[in-house]
């Protein structure tokens, strides 16, 4: 799981088995300007990008030694080995590559946020996805959003999707691929947008009350939503293209997933209607099942699936829960620094919508 540290500009790798924090990475060249949101993971696991917010800049580290790059020809991948070992910038050869979107954000509010790799084409001769694509969203003006593709082995910015008539004057919050060769942005409580990853033709889906906050892609392609502001959880359907709400699930939600039985679990802040913890919610029935409550709970925010099928809620506060969907036992993993982070930290959600069970 990658966990980003937006205090610090950092990423850190944990280890979803054995619950140890195994490297800490710089996210930018100016990482006490980055504020590292944004991590997601490739659909074999390999590879993550984190989105950089005020640095405005994508990069790209691997999972496993080889994969990483001797860029120094000595002969050694030279990396983090722990989570006291954060290395200086550019010397981490996990590290692939760091890109900066163009054209450049207007602002902090622009700055790139929702952030998603897409499965790329399965090759059946190697049992393994070619071109495989990152997607970043930003804005360039206030009223004008970017939605940037990005080659995934080389960083390269390969095409450029301009969204007139931005209404929410912040960066599309938050981004998920499905198994239907689509990607979903959301425009923060206004509207879903849908683009084709061959043709790049874009579609836009009014809100109708929903308050589009955090948000993923299940095993049937449709597209679940946090909404904050005690707000329903809800879901839009991709076959009939409409939106439906899940009732008495209200909560100040914040990024949520949904796992290979349907269950979606989203976070929970202070405030709405439990407080702060995690809600789960039974996508079949579209009802809410239970609240989870923690020890410490302080800004839950990001949710993902890990192989195992453990739940993941990570804490703005300095820590994550890793939760057994079976029993609810609870187990606290300490991860030092401040952790506004979202999207599939796992791969674990762009896995289920490709290949959901």
């Amino acid at each position: 799981m990658w966990v980003a540290n937006t205090s610090q500009g950092s990423i850190s790798k944990v280890n979803t088995t054995t619950l140890i924090e195994e490297g800490r990475y710089y996210a930018d060249p100016n990482p006490a300007g980055a504020s590292s949101s944004r991590t997601s993971v490739n659909i074999d696991g390999h590879f993550v990008v984190v989105s950089n917010r005020a640095s405005y800049s994508v990069t790209k580290f691997a999972a496993d030694k080889g994969d990483c790059v001797d860029k120094n020809g000595d002969g050694v991948i030279t990396t983090s080995s722990n989570k006291d070992d954060l290395l200086p910038w550019g010397s981490d050869e996990c590290m692939l590559w760091n890109t900066p979107v163009s054209p450049p954000p207007f602002g902090y509010n622009g700055g790139p946020r929702g952030t998603a790799w897409a499965p790329g084409d399965f090759n059946p001769a190697t049992c393994k996805y070619d071109d495989q694509k990152v997607w970043v969203g930003w804005l360039d003006a206030p009223t004008h959003a970017i939605i940037g593709r990005f080659d995934g082995v080389t960083g390269v910015q390969d095409a450029t999707i301009p969204l007139d008539n931005w209404t929410s004057q912040i960066s599309p919050y938050g981004a998920a691929a499905d198994g239907n060769g689509y990607v979903w942005f959301i425009n923060v409580y206004q509207e879903l947008v849908r683009i084709d990853t061959e043709t790049l033709e874009v579609k836009r889906y009014p809100g109708e009350g929903i308050q589009f906050y955090g948000m993923t892609v299940d095993g049937k392609g449709n597209v679940w939503f946090g909404p904050y502001n005690n707000g329903n959880v809800a879901m839009f359907d991709a076959q009939t293209e409409t939106f439906h709400q899940v009732p008495n699930s209200a909560e100040n939600h914040r990024g949520l997933a949904v796992d290979g039985n349907g269950m979606a679990w989203v976070a929970a802040n202070a405030g709405g209607t439990h407080g702060c913890g995690l809600n789960q919610i039974d996508t079949n029935t579209m009802t809410a099942v239970q609240f989870h409550t923690f020890e410490q709970c302080s800004t839950p925010v990001g949710v993902s699936i890990d192989v195992d099928g453990f739940v993941w809620m990570v804490d703005y506060g300095g820590w994550a829960y890793r939760i057994d969907p079976e029993t609810y036992a609870k187990t606290q993993v300490l991860i030092a620094g401040d952790h506004y982070t979202y999207s599939d930290m796992t791969g674990g959600g762009l896995f289920n919508a490709v290949m959901p069970g």
